[in-house]
């Protein structure tokens, strides 16, 4: 919707307004009440739209700063589309686009580059995703799951408590008190896709897994 667009669209609110109040005028016995009436019906009308305009405006803004890297907003989710994805480094699967870093961070400032690639850091709901992203040629990566915000409690990004688990074993073991990222360690290093999670200290500098979903 264009400025114009949205101007024309205020402008029939108002004489929507106008044309109703006007009507009222001349309604005879009980005109007061009708014109109350008629009144609010106009306000309405003008909120609506204004509303509307607005939530325009709002995604609007957002779609432009998305736009380098191919995303867009669609209802509540963020959505990316095929063109320009692969090019920037992204690898698609199930119904996820995933980023794999070039450079190595410690994880919250990980987390900060996926979100603002529009992003998030992986959150792994299957055997297959986790077999997946095993097979990436790095040696560790974060991914969207710690215990942050309460020791014990492993929790991922979007703030779902975790189900499915691919721990090597004896992990997590907290070492020092200090491990509350997770990473997960590349083949080389074990050769068991499901059994890879390990515990670290959050400062750590490893490489990292963006995912964002796809429309479909």
């Amino acid at each position: 919707m264009s400025l114009s667009r949205n101007r024309q669209a205020l402008f029939s609110a108002f004489l929507c307004c106008f044309l109703t109040v006007s009507g009222a005028e001349n309604t005879g016995p009980g005109r007061r009440v009708y014109r109350l009436v008629a009144v609010s019906f106009g306000l309405l009308c003008v909120a609506q739209v204004i509303v509307n305009v607005s939530l325009h405006l709002f995604f609007y803004s957002k779609i432009r700063k998305i736009t380098p890297t191919t995303c867009y907003f669609s209802t509540a989710l963020l959505c990316c589309s095929s063109t320009g994805m692969l090019t920037q480094g992204w690898r698609f699967f199930g119904s996820s686009w995933y980023y794999i870093s070039t450079e190595t961070k410690s994880w919250e400032e990980s987390r900060k580059d996926c979100k603002g690639r529009g992003a998030d850091l992986v959150i792994i709901n299957s055997k297959e995703e986790q077999e997946f992203i095993h097979g990436f040629q790095k040696m560790r990566y974060w991914i969207g799951l710690s215990d942050i915000e309460m020791e014990s409690t492993m929790t991922w990004v979007d703030g779902t408590p975790l189900t499915i688990k691919f721990w090597m074993i004896g992990e997590p073991n907290n070492m020092n008190g200090t491990e509350d990222c997770i990473e997960l360690m590349h083949p080389s290093t074990f050769n068991n896709p499901l059994q890879s999670w390990n515990d670290e200290t959050c400062s750590n500098s490893f490489f990292w897994i963006c995912e964002t979903v796809a429309c479909l």
